[in-house]
């Protein structure tokens, strides 16, 4: 009896707000692709969501009142980046 888990290598592709979405996912493409020429194909797992990245909700969860970014949320919410 072989009680060992298959493991597999997941490739998540993850791009800023500020850069297209394609390129990162032709570039996780072509990364598994690389793999699968070189190793076995099997062990490579593609996630298909691409995760965007924005600073804007970093600044949301900072922006309380007593916390040390309370004048750079005011600033963003006065400029209408974010939301108060």
């Amino acid at each position: 009896m072989n009680n060992t888990p298959k493991m597999k290598i997941g490739i998540v592709g993850v791009s800023r707000d500020c850069f297209p979405a394609e390129l990162t996912i032709r570039r996780r493409k072509a990364l598994v692709d690389a793999y699968a020429k070189k190793y076995d194909a099997a062990d490579i797992y593609e996630c298909p969501v691409t995760i965007i990245e924005s600073e804007i909700p970093r600044f949301q969860r900072q922006c309380s009142p007593s916390s040390t970014t309370a004048p750079l949320c005011s600033v963003l919410q006065q400029k209408k980046i974010m939301n108060p």
